[in-house]
């Protein structure tokens, strides 16, 4: 009988685990390709990431040339003690126009991976990650809008994409902190419920906003955040009401989306319009009597958009987009 309950108690608990699985690979950083024992601008080097922007950075605690208290590089004074293992990333972006002229306005660092299996439609999922900030007098500042944005596509900086190069900001995150994190001492847990509208493979983690739309306590030339144990876990005790499960009838990718658009519906499609976050209608798409229907959007310039259904039936559906 004893070996009885243990043989229940191991499958319940490796369900539960099973349950919490994190989507994100290398959540921590702590695996890497090669190791270059040098760590600035060379996040490269870890494993199941990519960079979608710019040069972030990786720090090793047990790199030789990075070694305590000077883990992120040698000539920087900011360092901090990873939150797990051995190893965390640090994105930067400029705040002020007069760094570099324009282009280090929009300036981001900005690092992606492909989770581990696809978002569910109608799903929700608890987001995370520990993160703090760092300053430097005179010249770094602490800001909000960290966050996490999801898309169907890889956008690879290094193999030339341009999705999120400088100015193409989409100024839009599924997740982002709304203020300003101060703490430069402690790891800072950050955590959003997300429910996702697309069947989305990939996550993007930095600031996708400019600095218009960024919160700073001065400004100064840069503003920055060291990142660690980034996660994205499925919450198997939540339940789609009867809106949310009409909703998963519809179908929009990719999303973000940079030209063409693509709806598919077990429903005939009336009317499809578009509207700015500001309540304006921009445009309205073709797709009448269809199930299925493609538009292009280059007219549209990058944003979010709503996006607002109406089925013959005469039902409504919304859905969120970022045009890029």
């Amino acid at each position: 009988m004893k070996h009885f309950y243990l043989l229940i108690f191991t499958l319940l608990f490796t369900r539960a685990v099973q349950a919490q699985q994190n989507l994100v690979p290398n959540p921590s950083f702590e695996d890497t390709s090669f190791c270059s024992m040098g760590c600035m601008n060379n996040f490269n080097q870890v494993a199941n990431w990519f960079i979608a922007v710019a040069t972030p950075d990786f720090a090793n605690a047990s790199c030789s040339n990075c070694a305590p208290p000077n883990f992120n590089h040698q000539s920087f004074i900011y360092f901090q003690y990873p939150h797990s293992g051995s190893n965390y990333a640090h994105l930067a972006f400029e705040v002020d126009r007069r760094a570099y002229a324009n282009i280090a306005y929009h300036y981001r660092e900005i690092i992606g991976c492909k989770l581990n299996s696809d978002l569910e439609i109608g799903k929700r999922y608890l987001v995370s990650f520990y993160y703090n900030a760092y300053t430097f007098p005179n010249y770094l500042t602490c800001s909000n809008d960290q966050g996490i944005l999801f898309s169907t596509k890889k956008h690879d900086f290094t193999a030339g994409d341009s999705t999120f190069y400088y100015g193409n900001n989409p100024h839009f995150a599924h997740v982002s902190a709304d203020s300003i994190n101060r703490d430069t001492m402690n790891w800072t847990l950050f955590q959003k419920y997300f429910i996702a509208d697309s069947a989305y493979e990939y996550l993007y983690l930095g600031n996708f906003y400019d600095s218009i739309h960024t919160l700073f306590d001065s400004r100064t030339i840069i503003s920055g955040n060291f990142f660690d144990d980034i996660s994205v876990i499925l919450d198997t005790t939540y339940q789609a009401d009867g809106m949310e499960q009409q909703n998963e009838r519809t179908n929009i990718y990719p999303n973000p989306v940079a030209n063409d658009l693509f709806i598919s519906a077990n429903y005939g499609i009336k009317k499809i319009e578009i509207w700015s976050s500001l309540g304006f209608l921009i445009k309205v798409l073709e797709g009448y009597g269809k199930q299925a229907c493609s538009n292009k959007l280059d007219d549209i310039p990058p944003g979010h958009y709503i996006l607002k259904i109406n089925s013959l039936d005469n039902q409504f559906y919304f859905k969120q987009i970022i045009k890029i």
